[in-house]
């Protein structure tokens, strides 16, 4: 091999170590941070008592931001649905043992149990209320 064509290696080397340097290990690396954010609110959303809806919402954001499946990282939808309902029915169990229990703004809390009985798809019966019983509540 002459000089120059050891010298045109050379270069073509730098130029692709540099590449990998500066453009494709950072993207590895974020790439990898939104796998280990899933990762992360995966397991916060299995042991949250009430934050698994918001947990839930980040891992589908990550997944699909770096690209990745829920098997990539251990789960798939119906467990995230799952959690993200559960969560839903304790906030608005929490909600309700507020509202019940509030001086002031007893109303806010109504109508929050209301919103999370709807998004978790829940009757009132199912946390142990009625309708009378909200109406009652968003009144004082």
């Amino acid at each position: 091999m002459s000089k120059r064509e050891t010298l045109v290696v050379f270069f073509i080397t730098a130029i692709i170590v540099v590449f990998i340097h500066f453009f494709l290990i950072p993207h590895f690396k974020e790439v990898e941070g939104y796998r280990s954010n899933a990762i992360s609110s995966l397991e916060r959303a299995r042991h949250s008592v009430e934050g698994a809806s918001i947990d839930a919402y980040l891992v589908r954001a990550f997944l699909k931001r770096g690209g990745f499946t829920f098997a990539d990282i251990g789960t798939d939808e119906e467990e995230l649905n799952k959690l993200e309902k559960q969560s839903y029915k304790l906030k608005a169990i929490s909600s309700l043992e507020r509202a019940r229990h509030s001086v002031e703004g007893a109303s806010i809390d109504a109508y929050l149990v209301r919103a999370f009985l709807k998004r978790g798809g829940f009757t009132f019966a199912d946390i142990g209320t009625s309708e009378k019983e909200l109406a009652q509540l968003e009144k004082s």
